[in-house]
């Protein structure tokens, strides 16, 4: 294995390869492999008619290594596959090819923390989808180039973590559709009752970080749940930051097992995002960004039912009509989720629909924290790999 310090560099603006726009429309009945950020996020390019294609796209060719622009926290990198009709792609993506570089080398490369460090110092724009890395300075950011077989250990080492990775991200997207499938199932009829969530539980949001205390209240260092740390169906409890509070502060705003947790904003397609808390950490408050929905202990619901109910496409809808949007960030306040038409469902059916969320939620749990395990181990193998110590 040879040292880092032997590797020679080279500019990622030495490796980009120019292409050439392309206008689909223009080939109505042939046929493209077409490679969009949605694609990518699907896991697979789209076959697609030219005439289906409505804006102008970039050749693309075997052995192309993409990097997304867009949205650049996001980590998204793809090798263009041979293919038996041409290869296009969104001008999202910057594109490299070189004879120096193997294209699993780079891949892995771009998606290592090693470059997204540098890479998120080259973004513009005003944040959420608006946020974008600047080429020009993607451009003068170095790759180092070890001997072929070398990049091709590594690449083998890293895809195989990156596989697994990928493998337990797409059984947690299985495990979703099979609870909205679910819960579809239990809502087949246009014409149930409803109520407002209101009248079903109690919502209060969060405590105010910078808010003032009177002079000579004992605080105390508390952890919070922040916007950052609730996801759709599950938490990510990587980093939990803590706030300096009062006893009346913890005793107002501390969460108990069974709470909803929703967020108020963020991408419009996740207005309303939330899980339950299992009491992960005691004690724990919740931010103010961060509506707590707390059911009656006499309540028909469970807390997994009602979180169901307000993940439903009819419950996202109306936090997506009732929103206050902004630059590509959309929020809600607490009268309009408190005016969210919950579904009624019978004792039997809250019964069944429990029994199997909970299930659901058992082995979503158990993927999740193997996938959190697996992502840890890619990063530390990929940091210790453009090191030069693997």
């Amino acid at each position: 294995m040879s040292s880092v310090n032997e590797w020679p560099m080279v500019k990622l603006g030495d490796i980009q390869r120019k292409v050439s726009s392309i206008n689909p429309a223009k080939s109505p009945d042939q046929e493209f492999s077409l490679y969009s950020i949605p694609a990518y996020d699907a896991g697979a390019p789209e076959k697609a008619l030219g005439s289906a294609i409505k804006s102008n796209k970039i050749e693309l060719q075997p052995g192309d290594t993409l990097l997304s622009k867009i949205v650049p926290h996001i980590r998204r990198s793809w090798i263009v596959d041979e293919h038996e009709t041409s290869s296009i792609g969104s001008s999202e993506w910057i594109v490299y090819q070189d004879d120096r570089l193997d294209s699993r080398f780079l891949r892995n490369f771009f998606l290592s923390d090693y470059f997204h460090a540098q890479f998120m110092q080259t973004v513009a724009g005003v944040g959420g989808s608006l946020n974008r890395a600047r080429p020009a300075a993607v451009a003068q950011i170095s790759i180092p180039i070890p001997p072929r077989p070398e990049q091709q250990r590594i690449a083998e080492i890293l895809d195989v973590t990156q596989q697994q990775f990928d493998l337990l991200k797409a059984r947690k997207t299985h495990l979703s559709s099979l609870r909205t499938g679910l819960v579809d199932q239990f809502l087949e009829a246009d014409d149930r009752e409803t109520l407002p969530l209101k009248e079903i539980a109690e919502i209060q949001s969060g405590i105010t970080k910078g808010r003032r205390v009177r002079n000579g209240e004992i605080l105390t260092e508390t952890a919070y749940m922040a916007v950052s740390n609730v996801k759709d169906g599950h938490l990510n409890l990587g980093t939990v930051k803590t706030i300096p509070t009062t006893e009346a502060e913890i005793t107002r705003f501390r969460l108990k097992a069974g709470d909803v947790l929703l967020t108020e904003g963020g991408d419009p397609d996740k207005l309303g995002r939330g899980t339950v808390w299992r009491d992960e950490i005691e004690p724990c408050l919740h931010q103010n960004h961060i509506f707590r929905v707390r059911l009656p202990e006499d309540s028909r619901f469970t807390p997994e039912v009602l979180m169901a109910m307000l993940s439903t496409k009819q419950a996202r809808a109306y936090f997506f009509r009732s929103a206050k949007q902004t630059t590509g960030i959309a929020s809600i306040n607490k009268t309009q989720l408190s005016a969210v038409p919950v579904p009624i469902l019978t004792d039997s059916e809250i019964a069944k629909l429990s029994e199997a969320l909970t299930q659901i939620d058992i082995l979503s749990s158990y993927i999740e924290k193997r996938r959190i395990a697996t992502e840890s181990l890619h990063r530390a193998l990929s940091t210790r790999a453009f090191a030069g110590q693997l």
